[in-house]
């Protein structure tokens, strides 16, 4: 998968979970500060990424997600590129 297809994939599910427009996502702003996430939501984010994807992130790297750009960057360990 290349990268643009994993971005693609993972604006999708976080619009889906966090109820928001196209629009409003941004890559680089933060998940909680700006749109109103919380541990729930982030779970349910990431139970979703997990399933759709097939694997399961190791904990200590998802604590230090906030934003489209990190999550990106963890996720790209997990998924084989083309």
């Amino acid at each position: 998968m290349e990268t643009n297809k994993l971005r693609n994939i993972l604006r999708e599910i976080i619009i889906e979970i966090l109820e928001l427009e196209a629009e409003e996502l941004k890559d680089d702003l933060d998940f909680f500060d700006v749109y109103n996430a919380d541990s729930v939501s982030f779970l349910e984010l990431i139970t979703a990424i997990e399933k759709r994807l097939k694997f399961h992130y190791v904990p200590h790297q998802v604590s230090s997600i906030s934003c489209v750009d990190e999550l990106v960057e963890v996720t790209k360990e997990y998924v084989e590129f083309d």
